[in-house]
């Protein structure tokens, strides 16, 4: 994700930051964006996909904008991700 943004020549996100109660994998606190990027076997499971939910819901209450990228999304599609990023940071 890193070396995507990086590419895109989006601006550097906080990376495992610390948010509230929560870390979160990129945060760009000036525009109110996290971007978490979720791997199937690591949020599979009905615990993970619940405390997921609670996360996303507690982030949104607090006035962030969450977008959640799947590895696949990242490996197949880049270059639309990068655009939804663009986009949601305000650079076009």
């Amino acid at each position: 994700m890193l070396e995507l943004i990086r590419a895109a020549g989006l601006p550097e996100p906080e990376v495992n930051a610390r948010v509230g109660r929560w870390e979160v994998d990129f945060f760009w606190p000036q525009h109110g964006l996290v971007v978490e990027v979720d791997g199937y076997g690591a949020h599979s499971s009905p615990t993970a996909f619940e405390r997921d939910r609670i996360k996303a819901a507690e982030l949104e209450d607090a006035g962030l904008t969450i977008r959640r990228v799947s590895d696949r999304q990242l490996g197949r599609d880049a270059s639309a991700v990068a655009r939804r990023l663009r986009r949601d940071l305000g650079l076009g």
